[in-house]
């Protein structure tokens, strides 16, 4: 068993992980994904980088249920805002883990420095996003602010580390920006509902301007206007994970993002994209 300033690390994922499969919708969502987190270990030979990948999805986990609302907030933050900014705080200085986010992340540090990295400049990147995440809840915002956060959660965050931990060159995110952006787009079209029930506007003010979507409109996705910015986000992702393809061929990716990518991103959001158009996906 691990344990980091006395708290056992096993446990702190367990009280993080189940709740993800306590009901259908959330079951559907995420098993998949924590399968193959957990096939990781398998894949990479080592132990170690599993372990990682694992202890770190969960540590975001905590904090993005927390922006969210799927997590109580704790007692120590007044504020979603305040909370993911202890967090920021933290990576800044990890002493004295005074989370259980923290404390995931102070052995995450640990076992990339074991590897051979440091992953504290990606995990910032994340922090920002979902700071901006906190601080945006009830409003639209410009497309401008949207991209750039999604760049730093997806690209120099979340790509970044992840080539660190699959032992590939990590200044090769920017090639990986394709699938980034798909995946980004993905992950918004299929939790637009619960997303906006939370307060979470994922459409731009310009695409509500453009398509005539009222406020009133964001509630279903059945409007006219919702329905026909879900097909241009369809559009958009099939694109974008053609042009991933396109990158792919040509360029050098150690095994084992080539045989990660296309499991665990390219084909759920390939799937969802098509099912748009193809009526499966309402």
């Amino acid at each position: 068993m691990y344990r980091v300033n006395g708290q056992d690390v096993e446990d702190i994922k367990r009280q993080i992980f189940e709740p993800l499969l306590s009901s259908p919708e959330r079951r559907r969502k995420y098993q998949w994904f924590l399968r193959a987190i957990h096939a990781f270990r398998y894949l990479s030979l080592s132990s170690a980088r599993g372990e990682l990948l694992e202890s770190y999805y969960a540590a975001m986990r905590r904090i993005d249920d927390i922006v969210d609302g799927d997590a109580p907030m704790p007692s120590t933050a007044q504020s979603k805002s305040e909370y993911v900014e202890q967090r920021m705080a933290f990576v800044s200085n990890p002493q004295a883990p005074a989370d259980p986010a923290d404390i995931l992340l102070l052995y995450c540090f640990s076992l990339a420095e074991r590897l051979g990295f440091g992953i504290m400049e990606e995990t910032h990147h994340i922090l920002q996003s979902m700071h901006f995440d906190a601080n945006r809840i009830g409003r639209m915002v410009p497309n401008t602010d949207l991209q750039y956060y999604f760049y730093l959660r997806d690209i120099v965050g979340t790509i970044k580390g992840a080539l660190k931990v699959f032992g590939d060159d990590p200044e090769k995110c920017h090639l990986l920006e394709p699938l980034g952006k798909a995946s980004r787009t993905y992950y918004v079209v299929r939790d637009y509902e619960s997303e906006v029930g939370r307060g979470i506007i994922n459409i731009s003010r310009e695409d509500c301007e453009r398509l005539d979507i009222a406020s009133k409109d964001l509630e279903s996705r059945l409007t006219p206007g919702i329905q026909a910015w879900f097909r241009e986000q369809a559009t958009i992702g099939l694109q974008l994970l053609q042009q991933h393809r396109t990158i792919m061929a040509r360029e050098p990716f150690v095994p084992l993002v080539r045989v990660t990518l296309p499991l665990v991103y390219v084909r759920p959001a390939e799937r969802y994209f098509q099912g748009i158009f193809n009526g499966s996906i309402h």
